[in-house]
C-alpha cells in the first residue's frame, strides 16, 4: 500500500453549489489538509449520528458490517480513503489479515467511527486535492461566508487573465 495519512472527521456539510452532503476529512498531522468528498444523505445521515453518539432506531449497515465481521472470526483494522480516477474517491475496509474489501467512503467512515478504527487517506489522494484547512469555510467555527464571497468577487474585479498563468 502506497503512503498514508491518519485522518479525523472535521465535519459533514452541505455543499454551496450543488447543495450535496460533503464529509470534510483532515489530516491528524503535518500539513492537516482537508478531502472534501460527495456522499449519499444516507451516509452523511450515519457518519453525524455516529460523531453524535445517537443510536438509529434499528441496526444501521454499517452497524451489520461490523458484526459480520465479527462473527467471521476477524476484526478492522481501519479504512483507507483512496482516489483511483480524478474526482472519484473509494474506500477500501481493511481487515486484520490484510484482506481488503471495497465500500463506499460514506460508508467506510461511518463504520470506522463505529468500531472505534482508525480513518486513513491514500498521501496520492491528498496530494492531488487535499484542501488547505484555511481555504474550508467553517460556519460552525464563526467564519463569515457572506464576507468571503465579497473578498472572492473583488479579486475577480480585479483580476486579469495575466493573473492565471
Amino acid at each position: 500500500m502506497s503512503t498514508v495519512r491518519e485522518m479525523r472527521v472535521a465535519a459533514v456539510a452541505i455543499a454551496v453549489l450543488s447543495r450535496q452532503p460533503l464529509l470534510l476529512l483532515q489530516e491528524r498531522a503535518g500539513n492537516r489538509r482537508v478531502l472534501a468528498i460527495e456522499i449519499h444523505t444516507s451516509e452523511a445521515t450515519m457518519v453525524q449520528e455516529e460523531l453524535a453518539g445517537q443510536q438509529s432506531s434499528g441496526p444501521a449497515p454499517h452497524h451489520l458490517a461490523r458484526d459480520i465481521i465479527t462473527a467471521c472470526g476477524r476484526h478492522l483494522l481501519g479504512v483507507c480513503i483512496s482516489m483511483p480516477a480524478p474526482d472519484h474517491f473509494d474506500a477500501e475496509i481493511i481487515l486484520h489479515d490484510g484482506e481488503l474489501l471495497a465500500a463506499r467512503p460514506g460508508d467506510a467512515v461511518a463504520l470506522a467511527l463505529h468500531a472505534g478504527a482508525p480513518i486513513l487517506a491514500r498521501a496520492d489522494a491528498l496530494n492531488q486535492v487535499g484542501l488547505n484547512p484555511r481555504h474550508v469555510i467553517d460556519i460552525d467555527r464563526g467564519d463569515d461566508l457572506a464576507g468571503e464571497l465579497d473578498r472572492f468577487r473583488r479579486l475577480l474585479d480585479t483580476a486579469s487573465a495575466a493573473d492565471f498563468d
